[in-house]
């Protein structure tokens, strides 16, 4: 009787696993079909003495401003992959 217990147990267990396992695929391909930005077009330009201003090459709106060069290129750079305007440091 013992040993059926533990096979209902484990039967049960699986059961529970691939419950779990079907949530989580759904969840996947809930994610997968999100849509990503466009990638945009960048501009930076110099404003002045520790103003990098990073501008919509087509629209000529300001996306936003850094204090390095380096730092304004890597936001033009992962702004034109469609990646999110990372937040300022």
């Amino acid at each position: 009787m013992n040993l059926l217990t533990r096979a209902k147990h484990s039967i049960e267990e699986i059961a529970g696993l691939f419950r779990q396992t079907s949530q989580a695929r759904m969840a996947f391909n809930s994610r997968k079909r999100q849509t990503l930005p466009p990638p945009r077009a960048a501009r930076v330009e110099v404003a002045g003495m520790g103003m990098i201003r990073i501008v919509d090459a087509d629209s000529g709106q300001l996306l936003a401003m850094r204090q390095s060069y380096a730092e304004a290129l890597g936001v033009a750079k992962a702004l034109e992959r469609g990646d999110q305007l990372p937040e300022a440091a």
